[in-house]
């Protein structure tokens, strides 16, 4: 009888236990989902992009170069960023791509589209906006 007592005693500071420590987990699996499961997606992505790069692609690479992909030698790549200057580098150090088939793509979803609008204009813009000239109205005049 005392042993089912003891086992009774030991089952109830088990069930403190794990109720205890279940905030903790559930801040950890909350923080494994916000975290790691995007981070790893995007990795993968990358990984994604690397392995489909293919002469004619425009990069950027992480050292903020803008250049076109010449040739694929396994992790190098050669890139070529004006006229006679072409560099080699690591795969590892290409930030983000875009292939002549995606700009093309876009190309033609944007022709077909309205034309966007800015929202906000910079003061740049503006200052240049309020240099320019006019149009004259071509609709009634408000004097008539």
């Amino acid at each position: 009888m005392s042993h089912l007592l003891a086992a009774a005693a030991g089952n109830t500071s088990l069930t403190e236990f794990v109720g205890s420590m279940l905030p903790i987990f559930l801040i950890i699996a909350i923080f494994w989902l916000i975290v790691f499961v995007p981070m790893r997606k995007k990795q993968k992505a990358h990984e994604h992009l690397l392995a489909e790069l293919k002469k004619g692609d425009k990069v950027i690479t992480n050292g903020g170069f803008f250049g076109e992909v010449v040739k694929v030698e396994g992790h190098l790549v050669i890139l070529k960023l004006a006229d006679n200057v072409k560099v080699r580098i690591s795969k590892q150090a290409i930030a983000s791509a875009s292939s002549a088939r995606s700009r093309a793509a876009r190309g033609r979803a944007r022709r077909g589209a309205p034309p966007r609008r800015r929202a906000l204009q910079s003061s740049a813009d503006r200052r240049r906006d309020a240099l320019r000239p006019k149009a004259p109205s071509l609709g009634r005049s408000r004097n008539t």
